[in-house]
């Protein structure tokens, strides 16, 4: 793996940020050592700036990260009442020449902390500074994109129980010299500038002992620093990483706690005091009553006064954080986490302090003013989870085994739908397992099972053909793995549709695990399911209803009765019933799987988006669109959480339904949101499907281009022309260039409409095609808006003459072309033409065409106008209105407008009679 995947928080070691600003700062190498050695901090955490402006700008940027900023006292008369409010200024320090000119002025800002004349002052006071707030805002951090240290455990927000889960299974990793060496390795790099702690590093690989290991992680130094930020950012790969050190001070903590409170009864109060932010208040003061995991090694004392200390007292207090103490009340009597007393072992012997284990559960009893400036919070340490929870917790603790290793942690990774770390994991294991290891046939089947459920069914079979291959050599056909291997492999021709061979392989599979009396129900449960599934898909419904019954009994056997598979397996029945009109039911099975699904899985697994679409598409089916919006805008908002892969055919799936929601109802603004969706996700195949980006950038630009947003729409049918244009002159591709065209036309680009039009033209083999019938047509139409009425009777007669190689099946296209061509020819005064060549269009007609012989006889009827056949004109017009009456597109204006010209035609027709008659 390479280390630039592995250590995401590599380029930002410490929980902070020290910008020096100042205008003629000395920027010299031994200058700046010195102040990083004083400080004991990496380089990389101090920023200089000479430009204020430049100085601002960064500042704003980084409203995530703690900043604590020295500035010369000319600029910071100008900055400080610029960035004072931002909630990521910590401390302001002011270093300057000339102590008394800038104390008046920095007496309005509370978080300027002093003026400093001296460096040395200077360095002893910001690092008491950050010490302070380096310890206070470690357990708990929430608000940002990446930090989830204060995770609330109700049946919404699951996301506490696969946390639990992984460090658990960190726990119980084996211990090795290499995970050792691959702990210091990634010290090293991350200190690589720091001498100091550099040579704590190398007294750490030489004299650390498995019952140091409190020593270690209490003393200030790198190790404490380094996971601080793994815990606050919840980064599983940085805390697998140091796994082997976690292990021991896990087990140590373990170890005090039975020798002090093993046996013991009754409650034990202890304190901690820490800055906190706002945010974070509020959600504690609005979540009274309810669980949370603050998920790292808490550290608390026995003494409230050394509580107050570290809260601060209020003195510290700046716009957005506040003092608080935590007082929390231990039941003894909770063995799920430890705690114990470190005194003994602690590197800061004098504070009494009382270390409790990652991940313990607390209730929020009390969130109240103890202070005009701290807060009291008062929690109770509490093993109190629901019962279903708990039993999801023993399924998976069984299956994970007692001794799990790397690869057992991968396959959790795997099933919260972590894809990418689980890949990262067991690509580093191929590195480091031996080529006649035992378990590498497994490693290969799960990184197969991976790239499967990410889409990648070439990748993944070449995974399964190398598990079966190591599988005949180590342990041969009779194993379950071998089928295992093959359903795995059933799933990926079921994907592709091949269901008879699917089904071959699901056979084998079931025949596998039946004579070797395989007592694993769970696989069981999976060859019934992909048999199920691949004779649904084959429309033998009744076939599939026997294996779906078949899982489900399985897995109501053995599995929780909160359990993502049942949760599978009663979607699948949903949507078979479904199909065979049996919809009370139907339904019944989704909502049972959604309530299961909601209870157990994160709120991005893939799962959860599938289960919301499915519903959505069957009140879709049903005429239901607002019920079916519902539940489509949230698998939208679930799958766009998920890590899939961005062109994964659930994404696919789920986008293609809500547009085709979206337009039937036309919800324009979230087709035009989803159509960008799409056009990314097919732009990210490999290689990028071309015809559907042309397809959905067009339809994308027309969209904007009837929202008036004309730039947009330019943009998008840019796209979709150059997307188009890259692909060969099937028939289907040609028809999209055709339509892309159009658009262009219809925006008001003819000029790029004639030059695309004619190259297709020039292009096409045969010009006698309907295809080259279709382009002189609408080289016909761009003309004759342009008023060019030569050139688009050229065409239109073009088009008809390739039109009449096949009269029979393009009456309605050969009717519209002699319209539009006797339109033209009544403009220039060829009256009789025109006329017959609307009587031709209307004799080619069917009956039926209410519309079209409605628009055909008003024209002739104008026609006859131009002659004064009255008469003629009279008869078309009354015939124009009976089938515009028939016509179901012809709207009130229309029909008004045709009695409006008939009552014309009438008048005029009387004005002629009454002079006939005067004249006689």
């Amino acid at each position: 793996m390479k280390k630039s995947e592995e250590k995401s928080s590599a380029l930002q070691i410490e929980d902070f940020i020290i910008i020096w600003l100042d205008a003629v700062i000395n920027n010299d190498h031994h200058v700046l050592f010195k102040r990083q050695f004083s400080l004991d901090i990496s380089s990389n955490c101090i920023h200089t700036f000479v430009d204020q402006y430049e100085c601002v700008e960064y500042i704003r940027r980084n409203e995530n990260e703690h900043i604590f900023l020295v500035v010369s006292g000319s600029l910071g008369e100008n900055i400080v009442p610029l960035v004072h409010n931002l909630s990521q200024i910590c401390k302001i320090y002011i270093f300057c020449a000339d102590k008394a000119k800038h104390t008046s002025w920095s007496k309005a800002f509370i978080k300027v902390q002093g003026i400093f004349i001296d460096e040395s002052p200077l360095m002893t006071y910001l690092k008491s500074d950050i010490k302070i707030y380096s310890n206070a805002t470690v357990p708990i951090s929430i608000g940002y994109t990446n930090e989830r240290s204060l995770q609330d455990i109700n049946e919404e927000q699951v996301d506490f129980l696969w946390f639990q889960l992984l460090i658990g299974v960190i726990y119980r990793l084996p211990q090795t010299l290499g995970a050792k060496s691959e702990m210091i390795e990634e010290c090293r790099e991350n200190y690589a500038d720091n001498p100091f702690q550099l040579r704590m590093i190398d007294e750490f690989y030489e004299k650390y002992t498995a019952d140091s290991a409190i020593h270690w992680y209490t003393k200030d130094c790198f190790l404490y620093r380094l996971l601080n930020r793994a815990f606050r950012t919840q980064n599983i790969d940085i805390i697998f990483n140091y796994h082997y050190f976690l292990t021991d001070l896990f087990k140590q903590l373990t170890t005090l706690h039975q020798d002090q409170f093993g046996d013991k009864t009754g409650r034990l109060n202890v304190y901690r005091g820490q800055y906190l932010n706002v945010q974070e208040l509020e959600k504690l003061k609005n979540n009274i009553g309810r669980l949370v995991s603050i998920n790292t090694f808490l550290s608390t004392s026995a003494e409230c006064c050394v509580a107050v200390e570290f809260s601060g007292n209020g003195e510290h207090q700046s716009k957005g954080i506040e003092s608080v103490i935590f007082e929390i009340d231990i039941d003894l009597a909770v063995q799920r986490r430890p705690f114990a007393r470190i005194n003994k072992f602690s590197a800061n012997k004098d504070e009494k302090e009382i270390l409790i284990a990652m991940g313990s559960v607390f209730r929020i009893e009390e969130v109240e003013l103890y202070t005009d400036y701290i807060w009291l919070i008062k929690l109770v340490l509490s093993n109190e989870v629901k019962e279903e929870v708990e039993n999801l917790f023993a399924y998976f603790t069984q299956h994970i085994g007692k001794q799990p290793s790397i690869l057992e942690f991968g396959v959790l990774l795997s099933k919260i739908g972590d894809f990418e770390r689980a890949k990262r994991f067991y690509q580093r294991l191929l590195v480091e397992l031996p080529s006649d290891d035992i378990d590498l046939g497994v490693l290969y089947n799960n990184l197969g099972e991976i790239y499967r459920q990410q889409g990648y069914s070439n990748e993944a079979m070449e995974y399964y053909k190398k598990a079966i291959q190591e599988f005949t050599e180590t342990v041969g056909f009779r194993d379950e793995w071998f089928a295992v291997v093959h359903s795995n492999m059933a799933m990926i021709f079921e994907a592709r549709g091949e269901f008879e061979r699917a089904i071959t392989y699901y056979r084998c599979a079931l025949f596998i695990i039946q004579h070797i009396d395989s007592d694993d129900a769970e696989l069981f449960s999976t060859v019934y399911h992909g048999m199920a599934t691949s004779f649904q898909k084959q429309g033998k419904l009744m076939a599939a209803l026997h294996f779906y019954q078949k899982v489900l009994n399985v897995e109501n056997q053995v599995l929780p009765a909160a359990h993502p598979s049942i949760a599978t397996t009663y979607t699948n029945i949903g949507q078979l019933l479904f199909t065979m009109k049996n919809m009370a039911p139907a339904f019944d099975c989704m909502h049972k799987a959604l309530t299961i699904l909601l209870d157990v899985l994160p709120k991005n697994h893939p799962q959860l988006a599938v289960t919301y679409g499915c519903i959505g598409g069957m009140h879709f089916s049903l005429g239901q669109d607002f019920e079916a919006i519902n539940y489509c805008l949230k698998a939208e908002a679930t799958i766009d959480q998920s890590t899939l892969a961005p062109d994964h055919k659930i994404r696919e799936d789920i986008y293609l339904s809500l547009c085709a929601l979206a337009n039937r109802n036309k919800w324009n603004d979230i087709s035009i949101r989803i159509y960008h969706k799409i056009v990314e996700l097919f732009n990210a195949r490999t290689p990028p499907d071309l015809y559907w980006v042309a397809f959905y950038a067009n339809n994308l630009g027309k969209m904007y281009f009837d929202k008036g947003n004309h730039d947009l729409a330019v943009k998008y049918h840019n796209l979709a022309l150059d997307s188009i244009q890259q692909l060969s002159r099937t028939e289907i591709n040609k028809r999209l260039y055709a339509s892309i065209v159009d658009a262009f036309q219809y925006i008001g680009y003819f000029d790029i409409s004639r030059e695309h039009f004619t190259l297709l033209l020039q292009e096409e083999i045969d010009s006698k095609s309907s295809f080259a019938a279709n382009l002189h047509n609408k080289l016909g139409v761009l003309y004759d808006s342009k008023r060019q009425d030569l050139l688009a009777i050229k065409h239109y007669t073009a088009a008809l003459q390739c039109y009449m190689n096949w009269p029979d099946t393009h009456r309605k296209e050969i009717a519209i072309t002699r319209h539009n061509i006797a339109v033209i020819q009544r403009d220039l005064g060829d009256y009789e033409q025109a006329c017959l060549h609307l009587r031709e269009s209307l004799s080619i007609l069917s009956e039926d065409e209410y519309d079209l012989r409605s628009q055909f006889c008003s024209a002739l009827a104008e026609t006859c106008t131009k002659i004064k056949n009255w008469t003629c004109a009279r008869e078309y017009f009354q015939k124009a209105i009976i089938l515009a009456t028939q016509a179901k597109s012809s709207t009130n204006s229309v029909i008004a407008t045709y009695k409006t010209k008939l009552e014309n035609v009438i008048s005029m027709m009387d004005n002629i009679t009454i002079e006939n008659s005067i004249q006689e």
